[in-house]
């Protein structure tokens, strides 16, 4: 009896080890990514930061900030960008899964605000003083972009993109301010309607 019992203990433990191992290997194919969260900046950018979460095997989610601010005596210069991406990659299920993060080629829709502020010296006022030149743009548009990301095992990661959008007039507001009087103007707004996206970027998956 006693022998018995010891048979059926080693085929229950052996059953249960299959069991687990078939489940481990389960999940292991329809794992989450072992490096999910990437940090990167456009080299091609003034100063930009991006962050990417990889959320399926074939789609990841980007949110990317970038800014620039010049002064001197006769040119002031700042804008801000703020987008939000949605990336799917058309790699194939065998190669996705021996990364840690998604990678190969991906197309992505985004969704961009921005805000631009451009001051120059356009000539004198009254009594000689400096005359400045002011335009003020808050806008919000959309895009896609198309690319294709390297990632090595490490971690190290480099991206190759280019995308083109619009900003439509409806969710623009213009002001075209001059120091000493104030002009309401839509001359040359028509270059502020196309967004473009270049980028070649580096940075490291964790």
């Amino acid at each position: 009896m006693q022998h018995f019992y010891s048979r059926w203990m080693t085929t229950a433990i052996l059953l249960v080890s299959i069991t687990a191992w078939k489940s481990v290997y389960a999940q292991d194919t329809t794992r989450i990514w072992t490096r999910p969260n990437v940090l990167k900046t456009n080299l091609l950018a003034p100063i930009s930061l991006f962050y990417e979460r990889a959320l399926t095997r074939r789609f990841a989610l980007r949110t990317s900030v970038r800014w620039w601010s010049f002064g001197s005596v006769t040119k002031d210069s700042k804008f801000a960008n703020a987008t939000i991406e949605g990336k799917f990659y058309t790699a194939k299920t065998g190669l996705l899964l021996t990364r840690g993060h998604p990678t190969g080629f991906f197309v992505g829709l985004y969704l961009k605000a921005r805000t631009l502020r451009y001051v120059n010296e356009v000539g004198t006022g009254p009594g000689n003083p400096m005359a400045l030149d002011e335009i003020k743009v808050q806008s919000i548009g959309f895009g896609v972009t198309i690319g294709y990301v390297w990632v090595a095992r490490r971690g190290f990661v480099v991206e190759l993109a280019h995308g083109m959008g619009s900003m439509p007039a409806a969710l623009t507001s213009y002001e075209h301010t001059m120091r000493y009087s104030t002009v309401t103007s839509d001359s040359g707004r028509d270059y502020l309607m196309l967004d473009f996206r270049t980028g070649v970027s580096l940075g490291y998956a964790f």
